[in-house]
């Protein structure tokens, strides 16, 4: 398994011969994406385990959180932002507190998609998460979606603990700034290590409010007060 973290990947290429995306998974395992920025990727999908043309393979233990998946107009994915395809098996994948920003056009998979994934895939979990301006968003295939925050946009799931509304609540979101100005409804709460967010902010610190999305909403991180300088 690997991690990545902490890395701003955008403006891909993609063309009819040619698909792109912003990370391509062909059978691994025990894999964590988080606090990454992915901006206007164009072509399958953001973050994508297929099969190139050697048959079905198998990943399984994908950990998304805290990641921010923006796109503005004009930019196009045909497989969904997270999508398993070819008949691959992804199975145990955790999509937690992540930023789904602006997904929109022609494209009818705009969420997570595991409808051209292997009938065998199981244990898929989106929750958390909060969508903002997205279009066509309906998970697809075997996915237990709950928990999330939908405002202004279309083809939303019935979950038992939605939360939807039409209202930006974030800082400057025109110019990526997705910290929030206002709380979102309480998430579920996760252990570790799903509990920090990308600032270091412990999830949940907001009167024991859990927020939906990448940032938790409340104080920034306060640093530490007992530094000293020894020159020698």
């Amino acid at each position: 398994g690997f991690t990545v973290e902490y890395c701003d990947i955008a403006r891909t290429t993609s063309t009819p011969t040619y698909h792109s995306e912003a990370l391509t998974d062909e059978g691994s395992h025990n894999m964590v994406f988080r606090y990454n920025w992915f901006e206007d990727i164009n072509g399958t999908g953001d973050l994508v385990s297929l099969s190139p043309g050697i048959g079905p393979l198998t990943t399984t233990n994908w950990q998304i959180y805290g990641n921010v998946f923006w796109q503005h107009p004009g930019n196009y994915i045909g497989s969904g932002v997270i999508a398993c395809i070819n008949n691959n098996v992804c199975s145990d994948v955790y999509i937690y507190n992540n930023d789904f920003i602006g997904f929109g056009g022609t494209s009818s998979h705009n969420g997570i998609s595991w409808n051209m994934a292997g009938s065998s895939s199981t244990n898929i979990n989106v929750e958390d998460n909060l969508w903002y301006g997205d279009q066509n968003v309906m998970p697809e295939g075997p996915i237990t979606s709950d928990y999330n925050y939908y405002i202004d946009c279309t083809g939303v799931p019935s979950e038992p603990h939605i939360e939807t509304g039409s209202t930006d609540i974030f800082k400057d979101s025109a110019n990526g700034d997705f910290h929030l100005v206002a709380e979102t409804k309480d998430g579920i709460h996760l252990s570790s290590p799903y509990d920090i967010d990308p600032d270091g902010l412990k999830r949940g610190s907001d009167n024991g409010l859990w927020t939906r999305g990448t940032y938790q909403f409340g104080l920034s991180p306060t640093p530490p007060s007992n530094l000293s300088v020894n020159i020698h």
